[in-house]
């Protein structure tokens, strides 16, 4: 499956510079969450059903890296 822009409007554009729905793909390798957007993105915008299951996946594959791995200073 493409990721990136679809080219449609399912909620009719947000404003001059809404280019549409995007497919994405969350995942984790190693030690990082992965989001690929496919394309470069400005902005995004989701209604609450979709903000929070994007949150979810996030949250889901964060907890599923490895806990020994120290934060950047």
């Amino acid at each position: 499956m493409k990721l990136g822009a679809t080219g449609d409007f399912p909620r009719g554009k947000l404003n001059d510079h809404d280019e549409g729905a995007m497919r994405i793909a969350i995942g984790h390798k190693d030690d990082c969450v992965i989001i690929n957007f496919g394309s470069p993105v400005a902005w995004l915008g989701l209604p609450k059903a979709n903000a929070l299951a994007f949150a979810a996946s996030i949250i889901e594959h964060a907890k599923a890296l490895p806990d020994d791995h120290k934060t950047p200073q």
